[in-house]
C-alpha cells in the first residue's frame, strides 16, 4: 500500500473519531480552508480543514499553515493520559490553529468514539475500565522508575543520592568561599609596602 493511500486512509480514520467529539466541529471550522502537516513517527498527515470542521486530504501543492510533530515520546504520554503530554509537541506556523487542534486532542472522550458501537451504558464502563488501566500503568511505569532510581543509587552506586550531591554542592561553595579568601590575602601580600601607607 502507497505512503499516499495510507496517508488518506489515517486521515479519514482520525476525521471520524474526531467527529465524535463536540468541540471539533465548533474550534476547527473557524479554520476552514488552511491546512495543517502532523507527523508521526511512521506517517505524515497533510490535511485540509472543510467548511464543516472536518479533515481531508491536502493537495499535494498546498503548504501547509501548521506544523505539529507528534513523535514517540509523546504518543505514549497520550496513551498515558497524560494531561501535558501534547504541550510538548513541537510546533511552527499558524499557532491559533494548532491551539485548537491540540485542545481537541486533548479533550478526547474515548466513551463519545465507543458510544455508537456499544451503547451509552456500555461505552462509558469501557472508558472507565481503560481508565483504570492506564492509571495502573502509569502508577506501575512510576513504581519502576523509582525502583531503578533507588537501585543505581544505594546498589550500584551509579547515581549519587540527593543528599550526596547536596554535600557535595556545600563542599564546593565552601572550597570556593576559601579560595576566594586566599586569593584576596595573597592580593594584600603582593602589595608593596609604601602603596599600603597613606
Amino acid at each position: 500500500m502507497s505512503s499516499s493511500v495510507s496517508a488518506a486512509l489515517a486521515i479519514a480514520a482520525l476525521d471520524r473519531v474526531l467527529r465524535t467529539q463536540p468541540a471539533t466541529a465548533v474550534r476547527l471550522s473557524a479554520h476552514a480552508g488552511k491546512t495543517l502537516r502532523l507527523t508521526l513517527p511512521l506517517l505524515s498527515l497533510a490535511c485540509s480543514i472543510n467548511s464543516q470542521g472536518g479533515l481531508e486530504p491536502a493537495a499535494n501543492d498546498v503548504t501547509s499553515d501548521t506544523e505539529i510533530n507528534l513523535n514517540a515520546a509523546i504518543l505514549l504520554r497520550m496513551a498515558l493520559h497524560d494531561p501535558k503530554a501534547l504541550q510538548a509537541a513541537p510546533v511552527s506556523g499558524d499557532l491559533s490553529l494548532a491551539r485548537d487542534l491540540l485542545a481537541v486532542l486533548n479533550g478526547f472522550d474515548l466513551a463519545l468514539v465507543l458510544q455508537p458501537l456499544m451503547g451509552d451504558i456500555a461505552a462509558a464502563r469501557a472508558d472507565q475500565i481503560v481508565g483504570l488501566w492506564l492509571s495502573g500503568r502509569r502508577h506501575a511505569f512510576a513504581t519502576l522508575t523509582e525502583n531503578a532510581a533507588e537501585y543505581l543509587v544505594h546498589e550500584t552506586r551509579v547515581l549519587a543520592s540527593a543528599p550526596a550531591v547536596a554535600a557535595y554542592n556545600h563542599a564546593v561553595d565552601l572550597l570556593n568561599e576559601g579560595v576566594d579568601r586566599l586569593d584576596a590575602r595573597l592580593k594584600h601580600l603582593e602589595t608593596p609596602a609604601t602603596e599600603l601607607t597613606p
